[in-house]
C-alpha cells in the first residue's frame, strides 16, 4: 500500500486527482492538503511515499514544500504539478532532485503513466530496503550465535570483525537466557518471540534462537544515565517465566544479568548457563541470576549419582557416537541418556565437564557441518537437507543455517558451485 499526500488549494484540482487515483485502481492510502504549511505539518507527522503537489500555493509554494519535505524524507518521490506559465519554477523544482512533473490541465494517460512509474519505484524501494535489513539481521545473528557459541571473533580479537562484534553487542546491558528442559518443535521455536512481545513493549531488544532448548533476550540501554534496575527484571524474568510455560507446556527455566559491562556479553552468557546447568540442584527454583543459590557450585552429586572419569568417558563416546549415526532423528536429552542408562541432568553435566561444550549446541553444530557437507556435496532439495539433519521445519532449518553460517543454505550452494 502506497502513502500518498496531495497538496493543492483547488478543492477541485484536488478531487481530480483522486477521481484519477481511483479509476486506475491503484492500491493508496491518501490524505490531501490545502497548502503548503498544511502538507508539510501532516509530513512531519505521517509517513508518505509520494507528494503530488501544485506549484503555486498560499503560505508557502510547491517549490519550498518540496525543500522541506526532502529534508524529512530524502526518499521521497515527488510529483510537481504546473501550468505553462509555471515552467519556470517546474525547473527549480528538477534542480531539487524532483524528475516529474505534470501540465495542467492533467492528461488522464500521463498522469497513469507518471503514477506507474513510481509506485514500481516506491515498490523497489521498499524491497531494497527489506532485503538490506534481513542482510542486516542476519549478519547480527551470525555474529550473536557465533559470539555465544565461543568462537572466534568475539571483542578482544585481531580479526577484522572487531569494530562489527563491537557494533552489534554494545548496546545492550541486559542478557536474558531462556532454557526448555526438553527440546520442543521447531514451529513452536518460530512463534516464541511472538508469544514474549507483548509483555517487552517498551524495550529495544534481540531474540535469537541458539539451540531447539534454548533461547537468549538481549535488552538495551534504557536511561545511559542510570543502572537497569535489578528487581523490574527480575519481575519481568518471572512475568517471562508464566507467560511462557502458559503457552508452551514443557518446564522453562530463565537465568538473567541486568549490569553486563561493555565486552563482557560471552563472559556474561558462560556464567548463566552454568547457573541454568546446575539449576536441578535447586528444583524449586525457576529464575537465576549472578548471586542467587551461591552454594550451588559447592554442591556435588554423590560418586553413585556421576559416573567416575574413566565411566563418564565412556558413556559419553556411546552418546557422541549415536549422534553422528542419528542426526537426523531425535536427539532429546532424554534420548541420549536413555542410550547410557543415566539421568539427564547428570548427563547434560558431565558432557559440559568434559567436553567444554554444551550437548545442544554440539548437536546443532554437527547437524550444520553436515548440511553444509549436503549442500556442497548433493543436488537435494533445501527442504529435503533440512529434514535429513533433523529439522522437520524446512523454514526454521534456513533460519538457523543463516544464523549459523551467516548466508541463507540458497546463497551457500551457488557461492560453493561457483567456486
Amino acid at each position: 500500500m502506497i502513502n500518498i499526500l496531495i497538496a493543492d488549494d483547488s478543492a477541485a484540482e484536488r478531487e481530480y486527482i483522486l477521481f484519477l487515483i481511483k479509476k486506475n485502481q491503484y492500491e493508496v492510502v491518501y490524505s490531501t492538503a490545502a497548502n503548503g504549511e498544511e502538507a508539510l505539518e501532516q509530513m512531519r507527522h505521517g509517513t508518505f511515499d509520494l507528494l503530488i503537489t501544485d506549484i503555486k500555493m498560499p503560505f508557502m509554494d510547491g517549490i519550498e514544500l518540496t525543500k522541506e519535505a526532502l529534508s524529512l524524507n530524502p526518499a521521497l518521490e515527488i510529483i510537481i504539478i504546473s501550468g505553462y506559465s509555471d515552467f519556470t519554477y517546474a525547473k527549480s523544482a528538477i534542480s531539487l532532485g524532483v524528475n516529474e512533473y505534470l501540465l495542467k490541465p492533467i492528461d488522464p494517460e500521463e498522469f497513469q503513466r507518471v503514477m506507474d512509474k513510481l509506485i514500481r519505484t516506491v515498490a523497489a524501494s521498499r524491497l531494497e530496503a527489506e532485503l538490506s535489513s534481513l542482510k542486516n539481521q542476519y549478519t547480527k545473528n551470525h555474529i550473536l550465535m557465533q559470539l555465544f557459541s565461543g568462537k572466534e571473533g568475539g571483542p578482544g580479537s585481531s580479526g577484522p570483525n572487531e569494530k562489527l562484534v563491537e557494533h552489534v553487542i554494545s548496546p545492550y546491558c541486559t542478557l536474558i537466557v531462556i532454557e526448555f528442559k526438553s527440546q520442543y518443535s521447531s514451529i513452536d521455536i518460530l512463534s516464541l518471540e511472538a508469544v514474549l512481545s507483548p509483555l517487552l513493549t517498551g524495550y529495544l531488544y534481540h531474540c535469537i534462537n541458539l539451540t531447539p532448548a534454548q533461547s537468549v533476550l538481549l535488552l538495551e540501554v534504557q536511561n545511559p544515565e542510570a543502572l537497569p534496575d535489578h528487581n523490574a527484571t527480575e519481575m519481568l524474568c518471572n512475568d517471562l517465566l508464566n507467560l511462557i510455560t502458559g503457552t508452551y507446556p514443557i518446564p522453562c527455566v530463565l537465568a538473567f544479568d541486568c549490569r553486563i559491562e561493555r565486552r563482557q556479553l560471552q563472559k556474561a552468557y558462560v556464567a548463566l548457563e552454568e547457573l541454568l546447568e546446575n539449576s536441578f540442584l535447586t528444583p524449586e527454583a525457576a529464575v537465576f541470576f549472578p548471586g542467587i543459590h551461591t552454594d550451588l557450585k559447592s554442591k556435588d552429586l554423590s560418586e553413585a549419582s556421576i559416573p567416575a572419569p574413566e565411566l563418564a568417558r565412556s558413556k559419553l563416546k556411546i552418546v557422541k557416537q549415536y549422534i553422528y549415526d542419528n542426526y537426523g532423528s531425535d536427539l532429546s536429552i532424554e534420548v541420549l541418556a536413555g542410550q547410557v542408562y543415566i539421568h539427564p541432568n547428570y548427563l547434560s553435566r558431565i558432557f559440559k565437564r568434559d567436553t567444554g561444550c554444551n550437548l545442544n549446541k554440539f548437536i546443532k553444530a554437527y547437524r550444520m557441518e553436515k548440511a553444509k557437507e549436503m549442500l556442497e556435496t548433493t543436488q537435494k532439495k533445501v527442504s529435503a537437507i533440512g529434514s535429513a539433519v533433523g529439522y522437520q521445519n524446512s523454514s526454521y532449518f534456513c533460519q538457523t543455517f543463516s544464523d549459523y553460517f551467516g548466508i541463507s543454505p540458497e546463497k551457500y550452494r551457488q557461492k560453493d558451485s561457483m567456486l
